[in-house]
């Protein structure tokens, strides 16, 4: 049996075992609290009119940081830019014959201008000049297309139609796109194909670059994301996620997450990623419907702490480099 000297030693390493999580989540939590105080970074979000930002001084808690003017206070959904300043609206009208279009308006509320040819936008450049968005090419169809906000044109881009692009698609020097595409198109939602398991369908990531007009294929996986400092892709695959160097080298398999419902979206230092992770029972329970909760991680030390809890699909997080008033 053991003696009194070697329970006390197994309990005591039994106990930090315990605290060094709670520990790191405590640390990281505390560093995000400071960021936001220093104007540092903040996570925001886009919803019914407003932004909203993350209060990391309290679990799930977030705060209407700015409000909308009309038209835009009735907008459900939009993207912000990656400094903050500017918001691509999703706008739909259902009066008369259907439309949808996008807007971009500022943080501010400010010069709202309207494209009617483009239906959502995916992803802002770093200089917040150009968007991936959907658009309508001059043959009729949507696709993903570039727009140029200064002339407002939109180009077509030598990627499949059904290529998917996450809202950090772009290479920070703004010359390549990264994006996946799925092996097959996925099986519409009816009420009898929701009772049937949907059989693997993981994709392939792609850089795209725009001098050459060549792309790369960077390797099996879906919704690939460019880190801020250009070093890495993340991505998921086989139920974890990854990151690769843009040249193909260096596969790391950062942890291991069962059906993600997001990206790995990367903080503007490249330090921690938020993503999104679908359902909880006792929330899903209590509204009657599918919740999950977003996640911030500390990639040098794993450490993680949550930020959020809503809908799959709701909303649009991302990470602005400062507070803009």
């Amino acid at each position: 049996m053991l003696n009194r000297h070697a329970k006390v030693f197994y309990l005591s390493f039994f106990l930090l075992l315990l605290a060094g999580p709670l520990f790191g989540q405590m640390k990281l939590r505390e560093e995000l609290i400071n960021r936001q105080r220093e104007g540092g970074y903040v996570l925001a979000s886009f919803s019914h009119g407003s932004v909203y930002t993350a209060n990391f001084s309290k679990r799930d808690d977030w705060l209407e940081d700015t409000k909308l003017p009309p038209p835009a206070d009735h907008v459900q959904e939009g993207l912000i830019s990656p400094d903050g300043k500017l918001i691509a609206l999703f706008f739909s009208d259902f009066s008369g014959p259907i439309r949808y279009w996008l807007g971009i308006i500022g943080r501010d509320g400010s010069g709202l201008h309207d494209y009617p040819e483009v239906l959502s936008a995916f992803c802002w450049s770093p200089d917040n000049r150009r968007l991936i968005v959907r658009g309508k090419s001059p043959q009729g169809t949507y696709k993903p297309m570039l727009l140029d906000l200064e002339s407002s044109v939109s180009s077509e881009i030598d990627v499949p139609p059904r290529a998917s692009f996450t809202s950090q698609c772009w290479s920070p020097d703004g010359q390549r796109l990264v994006y996946h595409v799925l092996d097959r198109e996925p099986t519409p939602w009816t009420q009898e194909n929701s009772k049937k398991k949907e059989p693997p369908n993981p994709g392939t990531v792609f850089i795209y670059d725009f001098e050459q007009k060549k792309r790369q294929e960077l390797g099996r996986g879906q919704n690939a994301t460019w880190s801020p400092d250009g070093s890495w892709i993340a991505y998921w695959n086989a139920g974890a996620a990854w990151r690769v160097k843009p040249t193909g080298e260096a596969r790391q398999r950062l942890f291991k997450r069962k059906e993600p419902e997001s990206p790995l979206v990367w903080s503007p230092d490249s330090r921690l990623v938020l993503y999104f992770h679908c359902c909880y029972l006792a929330p899903s329970l209590r509204c009657m419907c599918d919740v999950g909760r977003d996640y911030v991680r500390r990639l040098s030390d794993h450490s993680e702490v949550r930020a959020g809890e809503g809908s799959p699909g709701s909303h649009t997080d991302v990470w602005i480099k400062s507070r803009v008033r």
